[in-house]
């Protein structure tokens, strides 16, 4: 008799764990990948293009990609150099890559027309704080605490487009005519704005009316020159033009934020980075979403998962889920052969690759 309900009790656990293992939480758990150790540590600058080269920047050191290695998908090669400092920003113009390094309100911008040898752009008067670039333009963000400015560079000298107060200049983009640069408020969660310029000549850039107390968090342009803004809380997506912006009713979710991180990726989707607020949840969803795109028109009904529809970057929800999911993205970047690349807020640069024959996020090696 003991040995018989021994039996039964042992029959009742196989069932179970039968049961569990199709649970998505089981399959999840199936699906994770131990993450390897990252070439590039810590929190990564963003991705720039300079001179046919990619470039990113992580604590001193300044690494060029230069493609994955001949017959290892799994692994890219990378040279190093050190521009000098911690590198916080990257920026590049067509003769012309810039790097902001040192600590806040202490940065150094520098300049390279190779990507190898640097020297300090002077700014007597300004202290810079942000760089960004579109259209072969370099944009500044200066000033303190609550006397804040946007500053056009032209190679030589500096010209003050607007002074935007309590706000820093976050993103800029160009639609063939117009440049959009987006501004957030440090000091309060509602400040920000978008701020608009044909020419760039001493306070030219004019304050679009009803972007003013939205703070946008990144700008970009989606192709044929329709411009989009995504705003901190909620991740809400806009379009925007010199008459206005316009809620597309698409966001990143409720109890989400959005990083900035936005990136068109093969024409067809639109990435953007989100963070969990945590607030009482222990299983924190990070990463980004994606939403189609069609010749740079939202054709999408929503941001999704990758992996969850077509197209995606990914083949694999679950593998995503359990690799770059629980990681804040700072920063998107499509390579020129095709790599998947992103900066983290912690935790260095991740790739997507064919590693152990299974594309999958992973640390970059």
């Amino acid at each position: 008799m003991k040995k018989q309900i021994i039996k039964i009790i042992f029959f009742a656990f196989f069932i179970l764990t039968l049961g569990s293992c199709r649970d998505p939480i089981f399959y999840t758990i199936s699906q994770e990948e131990k993450q390897l150790e990252p070439l590039i540590k810590g929190s990564p600058t963003n991705f720039v293009k300079f001179n046919t080269n990619i470039y990113v920047g992580s604590g001193t050191t300044l690494y060029k990609y230069n493609g994955q290695y001949p017959n290892n998908p799994a692994r890219g090669d990378w040279t190093l150099s050190t521009p000098g400092g911690n590198i916080r920003q990257l920026a590049a113009t067509n003769s012309e890559m810039y790097a902001l390094c040192g600590e806040s309100e202490n940065f150094i911008l520098k300049k390279s027309s190779d990507g190898s040898n640097w020297s300090n752009v002077t700014s007597t008067g300004i202290i810079v704080q942000a760089i960004y670039s579109a259209n072969n333009s370099l944009f500044v963000g200066t000033g303190t605490s609550g006397a804040h400015s946007i500053y056009y560079y032209n190679g030589s000298s500096f010209t003050n487009l607007a002074d935007t107060s309590d706000k820093l200049l976050n993103g800029a983009a160009h639609d063939g005519s117009t440049y959009y640069l987006s501004v957030k408020s440090l000091i309060t969660e509602s400040g920000g704005g978008i701020y608009t310029a044909s020419t760039l000549t001493q306070l030219s850039a004019q304050l679009i009316g009803n972007s003013a107390d939205i703070p946008f968090m990144g700008i970009i342009n989606l192709g044929t020159n329709s411009i989009a803004a995504i705003s901190r809380r909620e991740g809400v997506l806009y379009t925007v033009t010199s008459s206005g912006v316009t809620n597309t009713n698409h966001k990143l979710g409720n109890d989400k934020l959005a990083t900035g991180a936005l990136l068109v990726w093969n024409s067809n989707l639109l990435l953007a980075g989100r963070q969990d607020e945590m607030k009482n949840s222990i299983n924190y969803l990070h990463g980004y979403r994606e939403l189609e795109l069609s010749s740079g028109s939202i054709i999408g009904a929503d941001f999704r998962d990758p992996g969850t529809h077509s197209p995606s970057t990914v083949d694999n929800n679950a593998t995503y889920r359990s690799t770059l999911e629980k990681n804040p993205v700072k920063h998107l970047f499509q390579a020129d052969d095709g790599t998947l690349f992103a900066s983290t807020y912690t935790n260095g640069v991740w790739s997507y690759r064919l590693r152990n024959n299974r594309w999958q996020w992973n640390s970059e090696q």
